[in-house]
């Protein structure tokens, strides 16, 4: 059997950090989107809708992000049982949200400095498919445009990002890092240079970019106000008790529109203790088992600790 010697430039040991498209197929931006009638209509859908870069029936089609709606008091949902009100998918999605990010049953979100948005501390969700992104999604790469057909309404599109140029260090919620939406792109507030933080005039931050979950809440309270002062595009969330019609079948509506251009970028930390090689592996089948291929960029991952790795080096000489 013939093998190939790996040269030192083959290996990269490093601190840095790897990034690639989050989208199929290494598209930068995501620009249309696509429903499924079986998984509106099925078990999951009354707690979300998966959204895919082409027709869902297709081949090549392939989940891109879930969108959901969170309400504290399950507005928004239809009732588990008719006896026991504002209890509703709706209060499921944001009990999770609530655990997962705050890790505080008791605790409500805050968009910006001291708002708490709507009544019902309401929010629409993005999360982008685990499949799409390697280990986080990358601050400041987020741009963000949400639109509205409200033709009544002279503001119907504004452009989101994070905040993460603007600030030294993100907000932490136990072991997550929090960023605020803000209008503005590529992490600075589109009225920074005069001061501005890119917040809405009345209801605090467009929502949070979570980049270790891959997650975007959107402010409710922000996205429905009617006026342009205030940032918002009038997109009238019907929060209704006991009412599956009033969010669902609006939202189907609107998921071509309400997130009309999506782009970031997806994020590998390579730490000390992990191994990037460049080479083409497919000499060595037993070792390539061991490492893993980052799609789009053309390197091996190894993590390692060093007496693997000197074994691992052993074996290329």
């Amino acid at each position: 059997m013939a093998f190939k010697r790996l040269d030192p430039e083959d290996f990269v040991v490093s601190s840095d950090s790897v990034t690639s498209t989050v989208w199929s197929n290494n598209t930068p931006s995501l620009n249309t989107f696509f429903t499924s009638s079986t998984q509106t209509e099925g078990s999951s859908g009354p707690y979300y809708l998966s959204v895919y870069q082409t027709a869902s029936a297709l081949d090549t089609a392939a989940v891109q992000f879930q969108i959901a709606y969170a309400n504290r008091n399950g507005g928004g949902g239809v009732n588990f049982d008719g006896s026991v009100p504002f209890v509703s998918p709706t209060t499921t999605i944001y009990g999770q949200y609530r655990t997962l990010i705050l890790e505080d049953e008791n605790a409500n979100f805050v968009w910006g400095e001291s708002s708490t948005g709507s009544v019902d501390n309401g929010f629409y969700v993005i999360s982008i498919e685990r499949a799409r992104y390697k280990q986080s999604l990358l601050p400041g790469t987020l741009n963000l445009s949400i639109s509205s057909s409200n033709s009544n309404f002279t503001q119907t599109q504004i452009h989101l990002t994070d905040n993460s140029g603007m600030v030294t260090l993100p907000t932490y919620y136990g072991t997550q890092r929090v960023y605020q939406l803000i209008s503005g792109s590529d992490g600075v507030a589109h009225n920074a240079a005069s001061g501005g933080t890119g917040f809405t005039a009345n209801s605090g931050s467009y929502g949070w970019f979570c980049p270790d979950i891959s997650t975007i809440l959107l402010n409710e309270a922000a996205l429905d106000n009617n006026t342009a002062a205030g940032g918002g595009i009038n997109l009238a969330t019907i929060t209704a008790s006991n009412t599956f019609i009033s969010f669902w079948i609006s939202a189907i509506a609107r998921i071509s529109f309400f997130v009309s251009v999506l782009y970031s970028k997806s994020c590998l930390a390579i730490s000390a203790n992990s191994l990037l090689i460049s080479k083409d592996l497919s000499s060595f089948p037993l070792l390539r088992s061991n490492f893993s291929l980052l799609s789009g960029i053309g390197y091996y991952l190894f993590y390692y600790k060093y007496e693997k790795t000197k074994g691992i080096c052993d074996a290329f000489n």
